[in-house]
């Protein structure tokens, strides 16, 4: 959790500048590896959410990368609100493990 935490940031900077520049081919690579890193936490409709954003890129008509990018942004906070959550009930727990 806590290196999907650390690395997320970037590679959502990463898929915001390819949508900000229009850059299909670089919105496909980035939603790719943003996908793969939403897969290995088990965050399939986040990861469902990147897909859609890779094959835009992939098809390379961005007339419909808006919607698709704000669902993204949506996943992607609501996402790191619960890993927070979770990551801190875990240290929590650890903490209080000791008792």
């Amino acid at each position: 959790i806590d290196l999907f935490l650390e690395e997320c940031p970037k590679l959502r900077d990463d898929l915001r500048r390819a949508v900000r520049a229009g850059s299909a081919k670089t919105l496909a690579v980035a939603a790719h590896t943003l996908g793969g890193a939403l897969s290995a936490v088990a965050a399939g409709r986040a990861a469902d959410t990147a897909r859609a954003l890779e094959l835009i890129g992939r098809g390379g008509d961005l007339s419909g990368v808006e919607p698709a990018w704000d669902a993204m942004e949506a996943e992607l906070e609501a996402l790191r609100s619960a890993l927070m959550a979770a990551a801190q009930e875990e240290v929590d727990l650890l903490r209080g493990g000791g008792r």
